[in-house]
């Protein structure tokens, strides 16, 4: 099984710096598997402290069983909570109109996880828009046409359809379905 290398995850003091109901409730969906690998899931009013060394074992040492959806969201989480990366998605939220403001000691991982929460979109396209700028490959073609026509970015249909043959390739090839595909307009390019 191919394992998630958690960076931010891995480390107790960034579990302990995500607020308590924050983390009890992104776990929540999975509690089942978290105790039946051992962890003690706290209770949402509860003064019970958190098992975070248990959680971090969980994570780092996933099983056949492991949810996948379990180890995207932790991958998409841990990546997104760096300083940086927090600039760029409270950036994000105030470009949505989204009136989000975390009180001024919050912590990276925090936002990403209340993010995750509350507007997990935001979440996967500032994610997203940041393989752009550190793309792993890159390929060109050059047209013989000489005027080429405008380019119109596809519309949501169009979006939803590509979604859907990617999933059905992806499911074909054991990989699942759950494609998103994000459009970047970027002066005269299109990103995808």
């Amino acid at each position: 099984m191919s394992t998630v290398s958690l960076r931010r995850f891995s480390n107790p003091d960034t579990l302990k710096h995500i607020s308590r109901a924050h983390l009890i409730s992104l776990l929540s969906s999975y509690k089942e598997y978290l105790q039946k690998r051992g962890f003690k899931f706290p209770g949402s009013t509860s003064s019970e402290e958190v098992d975070y060394e248990s959680l971090i074992n969980i994570f780092m040492a996933p099983k056949e069983d492991t949810p996948s959806d379990l180890s995207e969201m932790l991958y998409l989480i841990d990546e997104m909570s760096s300083k940086e990366m927090m600039d760029k998605l409270l950036n994000a939220t105030k470009k949505k109109g989204i009136d989000f403001r975390p009180g001024i000691e919050v912590d990276p991982a925090d936002v990403a996880v209340h993010l995750w929460l509350t507007d997990r979109t935001i979440l996967e396209e500032t994610h997203t828009e940041q393989q752009l700028i550190r793309p792993r490959a890159f390929s060109a073609f050059a047209s013989t046409v000489s005027q080429l026509p405008k380019f119109l970015p596809p519309d949501e249909n169009k979006l939803i359809a590509m979604q859907t043959k990617m999933d059905d390739t992806f499911e074909e090839k054991k990989r699942g379905r759950g494609s998103r595909v994000f459009t970047y307009q970027h002066k005269d390019e299109c990103f995808f």
